[in-house]
């Protein structure tokens, strides 16, 4: 499944598995960043996909449509070329071709995103895999049908690896959708600790501690899938499920944090929220991206070393430790908020070191019951604008209206995705390094 134990998942059909690149046991390397380029937010989505074993696959195997656009094509093999220099560990490697392609993507006249204003990893994220997707599939019927028969919207490789197949229940007819990522509110997974934290015996907290972080997240699962008169179902789970928290703190307290990582559990049965699966689908948490003041940095499990890396940049590559708790603990330390989960689907345990009740404790105050403001609002996390919320209604990233179903359902399917937030400034503000020691 990618988490180097166990059967290894194969690429997706049509794609050649490429010859395996070295085994690595360090961190392997960062990306520059240099002086005024404020690529970091690009330059952890990258870390963040390359932990995918099979989208690395699919990447370096893939071509082009013949009729994908030159600045999709151009995207595509941007990443095929950092991919690349991330395999090889290339001292100084850059996104900056990347970033290139991201910017041109935006400047045509269906285009819906500009690196001139202010967007997060997680935005970027979602307009990178649809653009892929895009330069692989192009325009034509070599796009796969995802779903049943009644989901006509398209979808290519990338999104039968990392997006989510849904059905929302409406009074005349389903409506169905795919979607990159799904979007809760840090300060109600806050909440929910709290809840359930109140529930349980003090004595036991410590001991049930990783069981009430995945019920705390299950909890807000199903809140977003039973939300409204219009329940959503899941019709079929990803490989990569993906999370974003919304939060409206750029540096918030230290209690905040570790509050919010007390609702981050280390592995998580996405069938606790969605019954509709059926059999257990059990995912572990394998890389993150954080955000403090100005700047994004993110954590990915390397399987060759057995341990958590961070990555900030080119300048700083740490190895953390070998077990979720470790992440924890450093981000509290730093007030490093969370932002973007990566969840990779497992068939089985990788022995990780989070399946014990060992006294590792990040975050263990009974539950981060401290709660330093945060209530919704967005002040990070994006909207997934340009081909990531409804990706059969704005598919293509900058393509415009080309799904089954049309802006207007996408826009329905939007609306129950996520909370709405309040638009960003205009100019991003300078990207930096946090200090050491945060005030």
């Amino acid at each position: 499944d990618g988490d180097g134990e166990g059967p290894v998942a194969d690429p997706p059909p049509g794609v050649p598995r490429p010859s395996a690149p070295p085994t690595r046991t360090d961190g392997g390397t960062g990306l520059a960043n240099e002086t005024g380029s404020n690529r970091c937010f690009i330059n952890v989505i990258v870390q963040c996909l390359h932990a995918y074993e099979p989208l690395r696959w699919l990447v370096a195997g893939a071509s082009h449509a013949p009729n994908a656009p030159a600045t999709h094509v151009a995207l595509l093999r941007a990443l095929q070329a950092i991919f690349a220099a991330l395999d090889t560990a290339e001292r100084g490697a850059s996104a900056a071709d990347l970033q290139a392609a991201i910017t041109a993507l935006g400047a045509g006249p269906s285009g819906g995103f500009s690196l001139g204003d202010r967007h997060d990893a997680t935005e970027v994220l979602e307009y990178i895999l649809a653009a892929l997707d895009y330069a692989i599939v192009g325009t034509g019927a070599s796009a796969v049908t995802d779903g049943p028969p009644g989901m006509t919207q398209p979808s290519g490789p990338v999104a039968m690896l990392l997006s989510m197949g849904m059905r929302l229940e409406r009074y005349d007819s389903p409506l169905w959708y795919t979607q990159w990522t799904q979007y809760l509110d840090d300060h109600r997974l806050r909440e929910a600790v709290r809840e359930l934290t109140a529930q349980t015996q003090p004595r036991k907290r410590r001991r049930e501690r990783r069981a009430l972080e995945q019920r705390a997240l299950v909890a807000m699962l199903t809140a977003w899938r039973d939300g409204d008169a219009h329940p959503i179902r899941m019709e079929r789970a990803p490989r990569v499920l993906i999370l974003a928290l919304n939060t409206e703190h750029t540096a918030p307290p230290r209690e905040e944090v570790a509050a919010t990582f007390a609702g981050i559990p280390a592995r998580l049965n996405l069938t606790e929220a969605f019954r509709e699966l059926g059999d257990e689908a059990p995912y572990a948490l394998r890389a993150l991206t954080t955000f403090y003041g100005a700047h994004w940095m993110c954590y990915r499990w390397r399987t060759e070393s057995r341990t958590w890396w961070k990555y900030d940049d080119n300048s700083i590559v740490t190895e953390v430790g070998p077990r979720l708790d470790d992440v924890k603990a450093h981000c509290i330390a730093g007030r490093e908020r969370p932002i973007t989960l990566f969840y990779h689907a497992k068939d089985g345990v990788d022995g990780d070191g989070d399946d014990d009740d060992g006294d590792h404790g990040a975050g263990e105050t009974d539950s981060g019951a401290s709660e330093g403001g945060g209530d919704g609002g967005k002040g990070g996390s994006g909207t997934g604008r340009g081909g990531g919320g409804s990706q059969g209604g704005t598919r293509g990233a900058g393509q415009g209206s080309s799904g089954g179903n049309g802006n207007s359902q996408a826009d329905a399917a939007n609306d129950r995705k996520r909370p709405r937030k309040t638009p960003p400034p205009s100019a991003p503000p300078p990207c930096t390094s946090p200090p050491s020691e945060p005030p």
